[in-house]
């Protein structure tokens, strides 16, 4: 391994262990010395011990391991609204927000994925690349079946920017029907 490269390695070790620990991913297991987590949440509850921590690791993903921008010249992108509320919906109801965007860099724009921070939030993304200058879109679906209360999700887009993933949020407040 080169020097740049262990480097690097180091920096996302300390990064995890510095938002892992500022979020209280792990807990100490009494006298054992093991790492813990908090496998189980209610419904209505904020996320587990284990997603914060897989959210926590997707965001410090540093730009010179992530396989999208490795090889790959880096642009940038403006998005029309980082965040959406829909406001006040009714248990089970599927909305739709569009999320905008301009790659206002000086190389096509080449988004790989684009996630959500759970199975109800389903983001789409255009698979061609996006030249400079030019707009598109990211439709993102939203199923409150089984959510009640203050909601928030992220999506996570993959894509040759600086920084990458570029997180989006969408919020909701569910009410039962």
């Amino acid at each position: 391994m080169d020097r740049q490269t262990i480097q690097t390695a180091s920096l996302v070790v300390i990064a995890i262990a510095t938002v892992a620990t500022a979020i209280g991913v792990w807990t100490h297991h009494a006298g054992e010395g093991k790492a813990t987590t908090n496998q189980t949440a209610q419904k209505g509850s904020a996320p587990t011990i284990v997603q914060r921590a897989n959210i926590a690791q997707s965001m410090t993903t540093p730009q010179a391991n992530n396989p999208v921008t490795k090889n790959e010249p880096i642009t940038q992108v403006v998005f029309d609204s980082y965040e959406h509320d829909f406001g006040t919906i009714k248990e089970g109801e599927v909305v739709r927000h569009v999320f905008r965007l301009t790659n206002v860099g000086e190389h096509p724009l080449i988004i790989r994925n684009a996630r959500g921070s759970c199975g109800c939030t389903v983001p789409t993304w255009p698979k061609e690349p996006i030249p400079p200058g030019e707009s598109a879109e990211i439709p993102v679906e939203f199923n409150s079946k089984g959510q009640v209360g203050q909601v928030q999700k992220t999506v996570f887009i993959d894509a040759n920017t600086d920084p990458s993933p570029i997180k989006l949020t969408i919020r909701a407040t569910v009410v039962k029907e």
